[in-house]
Parts: structure tokens; C-alpha cells; sequence
């Protein structure tokens, strides 16, 4: 079975949160279905000698530890209990996979070199402790004795919650103040605190990393990326396709996202069912027909936004149903501006051209496309397009279509 095929099953119907949380060991942390399916996944892709490959297990376990089940936000997606564990063990999970195909394009299951085994290593947990200044900056988490007391306000500088003195239980509360630019530096601050304590032997996490100049420049850029002006190492480049691929899985699941996006979820069934039925229609030779798709992009129709709310009093707000949409798409996008500046090396985006413009993006370019009219074109590659039409759907409107594969490294359908 591929390694992801069956993680969308273990998604269910959101809990309410509750108000507090029990300080839990590792071993109960990762005891659910869908961690366990994720262990096994990098149990079987894992192709390196057991003193290095003990050292992701021991990572993944520190990073359990430290975020216990927390959300990853306080609203939209990943904001459901323990969801700030499951998305970077999936992110760190995939990256794995995508680079070990970047090494091994011919699955030929060779042995990595230790410089490879190396680049893996720092792939993979800069994916899965990427976004670890969120706890730093967005919360305020109490902590509690084993009978209801508070102790103080814990300090992530100074360890898991696990190692405070006397911790039971916490509780969450959310700051509101913007300090997204210390999220920034703090991520790489928490990251190099928990690898310092993945040990195993005479071999540190961070120092391992820290052994090869070019890596650890490559793992602290993913952390400080809005920073960047030049292209990402191509090992890192892997980590925002397959944090991409994990918001894809999540939004498939249309319950993750019915209460933060209802116009969205409601717009999804009709088009969906439409494709299915035929109302839309769908073309792989008619560039005119509502929904375009060639071994490029995918070009959906803006009017169908307009033609749902028509039909539907209760959506009838066009413009908050467009909101919606562009609002989950960003989660997909590398902002012009953000290309802009990676690829200025390169002569800028003038150097590339529309194809590759778009295998870029996701969308091609999402500022434009929100500008949309009646007969305005939603342009998008393989990400859009899996987001708006699931596999199996696809499957179905066209037998043995293979998309192109994106600039960087890809693994093949069959894997993912």
C-alpha cells in the first residue's frame, strides 16, 4: 500500500477543545492510528545504517514532547487538539519520502552516502520543527499541579512541559499581539534546543547538522526563508511541496475545513457533483469549457463562483464565498513577491516563462486571480487541481492522465 494512502481515513469530525490538557508522556502521544501509520511510513523509507536512522525517531519524539497536543492555530486549519503534532509529523514525513526520490529518481532502494544520509536528516526535521516559534509567540500556557494549582507560566526556552518541576495539566491561551518576526527567530532557537536532546551514542542532532557548513546554512534558511534572496538548497526546496501536500490531504477531508470556510465546503460538493454529472462542463481539448485541463494547468471558470451563489440563497454573497476560496488557495501559493526575490539570481521572474511560472506557484498567480470576473480564468497546477478535484473523481473524467511533473524534484503518483 502507498505510504500515505491510508492517513485520510484517520481523519474525524473536530472535538470541541477542551480547556486544559493533560501533560502526557511520549509514548502516549504517538499511540494514535494516524502517528503510527506515520512511524511506519518512515520506518519504511528510512534506507541507512540504524545509528543514523535512530536519530529521526529520537527527533520525532523530542518535537512529540515539546508540543504535546497543542494546535497549531488558534482558527482555521490545523486548529483542532494535537494538530500542531500531526501536521509537522505528516510535513516532516513526506519530505522524507520526496527526498530520498530526489536521491534515489530510479527507486532503485540504493544506499545513501553519508553526505546524502546527512541532507536527509536536516530535510526532514527542519519540516517537522519549522513552525516551533508559534509556541514561543502565539501562546500564553499555564501550568497546573495535580491538584488544579497554578505553578507558573511555562517557559519554552527552558524545556519541555514534560520536565517542569511538579506539571500535571496546562492551559491555553493565545497572544495578541503580532510577533511574527521573533516567531521567525525563535523557530530556529526551539529547533536547535530540541535536536541538542536528541542524542543517541556519541551522535547530537544539532551537531551533526552543524558538522557541514552548506547543510546547516540550508536548515537555519528554512527558518529565516522570508529573509532570503537567493533559491533554497534543493533538498529544501522539497519542504514547502510537501507541506503543500499536507494542507491537500487535510482540505480533502471537506469536515477539517466546514466551519471555517462553509461557502467553500458547500461550493466544493456542487462543483465536484456537477463534474460528476456532467453539468460542468470539463474538457482536455476545449480550452472554452467551464473546466480546462492540459498536461500543464488546470483553468476553472470564475463564473462558476457566480453561478453557485445564484442558485443557492444561502450562499448568495459572492464575494465571501471568494474569500473563502482565495483564502485556503494561499495556503498553496509562494507570493509573487516572494519569488520575486528567490529567483532574482536568475534574472527574475521575466526569465521564466508562463509554464514555468505557474509550476511555481500553484496558482499562477493568486493576486490576479482574485481580481476575477464573469469571464476571468482561475489558472492553477497540480496542487489546485487535486484540491478541486480529488483522485478519484479525476480518475473518472480522464482515464491515464498524467500531469507534468512540477521544476522541483517530485516523487511519482504511485508513491505518494
Amino acid at each position: 500500500m502507498p505510504p500515505f494512502e491510508k492517513i485520510k481515513h484517520f481523519f474525524t469530525n473536530p472535538d470541541p477543545k477542551p480547556a486544559s490538557f493533560a501533560i502526557k508522556p511520549v509514548t502516549s502521544l504517538l499511540q494514535t492510528n494516524k502517528r503510527q501509520e506515520f512511524l511506519d511510513t518512515i520506518r519504511s523509507l528510512l534506507r541507512m545504517p540504524d545509528k543514523y536512522a535512530e536519530l529521526f525517531f529520537i527527533s520525532v519524539e523530542q518535537f512529540a514532547e515539546f508540543v504535546q497536543q497543542l494546535p497549531e492555530n488558534q482558527h482555521g486549519l490545523f486548529s483542532q487538539t494535537g494538530e500542531f503534532l500531526d501536521h509537522g509529523l505528516e510535513r516532516a514525513t513526506r519530505t522524507l519520502a520526496l527526498c530520498l526520490d530526489y536521491f534515489d529518481p530510479k527507486n532503485i532502494n540504493q544506499k545513501l552516502s553519508d553526505n546524502d544520509t546527512l541532507w536527509t536528516y536536516a530535510s526532514f526535521t527542519a519540516a517537522l520543527l519549522m513552525d516551533l516559534g508559534k509556541i514561543a509567540t502565539k501562546y500564553r500556557i499555564s501550568l497546573y499541579d495535580d491538584q488544579n494549582r497554578l505553578l507558573k507560566l511555562w517557559n519554552p526556552y527552558t524545556g519541555s512541559m514534560l520536565n517542569q518541576d511538579q506539571a500535571k495539566t496546562y492551559h491555553v491561551d493565545y497572544v495578541t499581539e503580532n510577533l511574527d518576526e521573533l516567531c521567525r527567530l525563535a523557530s530556529a532557537l526551539l529547533a536547535r534546543q530540541i535536536l541538542e536532546q536528541t542524542r543517541l551514542a556519541q551522535h547530537n542532532g544539532f551537531h551533526w547538522i552543524s558538522s557541514n557548513a552548506d547543510i546547516l546554512q540550508a536548515w537555519l534558511a528554512i527558518f529565516y526563508e522570508r529573509e532570503r534572496r537567493t533559491p533554497m538548497a534543493p533538498c529544501m526546496e522539497i519542504i514547502p511541496r510537501a507541506n503543500t501536500e499536507s494542507i491537500r490531504n487535510y482540505c480533502e477531508n471537506l469536515n477539517n475545513i466546514q466551519d471555517q470556510f462553509p461557502d467553500l465546503v458547500a461550493f466544493l460538493k456542487w462543483f465536484r457533483e456537477g463534474l460528476r454529472d456532467r453539468k460542468i462542463s470539463f474538457s482536455q481539448t476545449d480550452s472554452n469549457a467551464q473546466v480546462y485541463l492540459n498536461e500543464h494547468e488546470i483553468n476553472v471558470s470564475a463564473a462558476l463562483l457566480k453561478e453557485f451563489s445564484a442558485q443557492d440563497s444561502q450562499y448568495k454573497n459572492v464575494n465571501e464565498l471568494a474569500r473563502q476560496f482565495f483564502s485556503v488557495m494561499e495556503l498553496y501559493q509562494i507570493s509573487v513577491s516572494e519569488l520575486a526575490r528567490r529567483y532574482a539570481p536568475q534574472g527574475g521572474l521575466s526569465s521564466l516563462n508562463r509554464i514555468d511560472y505557474s509550476l511555481l506557484g500553484g496558482i499562477s498567480s493568486i493576486e490576479q486571480n482574485k481580481k476575477y470576473t464573469n469571464s476571468h480564468i482561475i489558472t492553477g497546477r497540480n496542487d489546485f487541481l487535486f484540491f478541486m478535484i480529488p483522485q478519484n473523481l479525476l480518475t473518472q473524467l480522464t482515464p491515464g492522465y498524467s500531469p507534468s511533473l512540477s521544476l522541483f524534484p517530485s516523487p511519482s503518483p504511485k508513491k505518494l
